[in-house]
């Protein structure tokens, strides 16, 4: 398992770079996507617009056409009422003109007797003067007529257009109702593509930063966090004190320096020769508010005067170790060494612990040493 979690380690330096242009390519094509879903979105407001104002227009002109109607009704009503005023007087004209006729043209001769000449003549004229009349009359009811047949074909023509234009406002609104349709699709389409570039940006955050790490050319390892309950058996394995002075070597995100002051309450050095771990760390201790309890530094480890220290930590690779040897063989008789995963070649731990994490599911390792440091060859107790 630890041969694994070796491997997976080295396979991360070497294709860091490589998953960090995947995910730039693919970011960036994501990128061009939503640029090109925005475009296609703002024609779309932009047709959606024009919609609404057809609309209003339509509706305008639809409200010009009823005003018109409206006329035309009352006109109609008017015209139709000047009929039926002629109608009534045409009618009472001619009965009035065939009763004077009567008078003037009967055939009796009681009648010509009874009605003088004189009368006679004022008869005709006044029949005369209906007949004046019934012309004028006829004349007005023609033309009301005239007015009638244009005014309803005036009000036919404006229920056409009024149709044909409520047909277009019909056919407006679904189009309006299908552009916002398009519109939410689209929507929903670039925060979709919104998130995924976020979780690109994520991902190429994180491979990005180990990639700076691994290419440093200071950098010897890339940082991979220790899992908190592997932390916490390491410092519990080195019998961690108030009193002592903890070091750890490539303390990454400053996670067991801020352990071993929390739980402990003792004092804790971090060093890390990568900037970006150290502002981590000096993140977290602020956060932890054990600034009066642990430092952090930017230094290469294989410059320190380890002597100080009561326990050291380690997470480094095995060749990392066992360079380290002659500084740890400075350190107090009765320093503890504790290094996860990786052991020291030619030094016999006192104990190594295997751990099951409930972070990763992965098996770890936890090596044990005391100093002064036994590089005798011999039984290594394992629990």
């Amino acid at each position: 398992m630890v041969k694994r979690r070796i491997v997976l380690i080295l396979l991360l330096g070497l294709l860091v770079s490589a998953g960090c242009d995947n995910n730039a390519k693919e970011r960036n094509k994501t990128i061009a996507e939503v640029e090109e879903v925005k475009a296609v979105l703002s024609e779309a407001e932009a047709e959606l617009a024009d919609v609404k104002a057809e609309l209003s227009r339509v509706k305008a002109t639809l409200d010009g056409f009823r005003d018109e109607m409206s006329e035309l009704k009352e006109k109609l009503a008017a015209v139709c009422e000047t009929q039926g005023k002629t109608d009534s007087e045409l009618t009472a004209v001619k009965q009035a003109y065939n009763d004077l006729g009567k008078q003037v043209n009967g055939p009796s001769s009681e009648q010509d007797t009874a009605v003088a000449s004189g009368e006679k003549g004022e008869l005709r004229n006044e029949m005369n003067e209906l007949k004046k009349a019934l012309a004028a009359i006829s004349a007005t009811q023609g033309k009301a007529d005239s007015e009638l047949t244009v005014f309803r074909q005036a009000y036919n023509d404006l229920l056409k257009r009024v149709n044909v234009l409520s047909d277009e406002r019909d056919l407006e609104i679904a189009r309006g109702e299908k552009i916002r349709e398009d519109i939410e699709r689209l929507a929903e389409q670039l925060r979709g593509q919104a998130n995924e570039v976020t979780g690109y940006g994520g991902v190429a955050g994180e491979l990005q930063a180990g990639s700076e790490d691994f290419n440093e050319g200071e950098l010897d390892v890339i940082f991979v966090p220790t899992p908190q309950d592997v932390v916490n058996k390491m410092l519990e394995l080195a019998n961690v004190q108030k009193d002592d002075l903890v070091y750890d070597l490539g303390c990454g995100d400053g996670r067991i320096v801020v352990t071993a002051a929390k739980k402990y309450g003792c004092s804790a050095m971090g060093y890390d020769i990568n900037p970006r771990r150290v502002k981590e760390s000096l993140e977290n201790i602020e956060k932890n508010n054990v600034k009066h309890l642990v430092r952090i530094e930017r230094k290469d480890i294989f410059t320190l005067d380890l002597s100080k220290a009561n326990v050291i930590s380690l997470y480094l690779l095995p060749e990392l170790n066992v360079r380290l040897i002659p500084q740890l063989e400075k350190l107090k008789d009765g320093s503890r060494i504790v290094s996860h995963d990786f052991d020291m070649v030619g030094v016999k731990p006192d104990k190594v612990v295997t751990l099951v994490s409930e972070e990763d599911n992965y098996e770890h390792n936890i090596y044990l040493w005391t100093t002064p440091l036994n590089k005798e060859d011999g039984q290594v107790d394992v629990e």
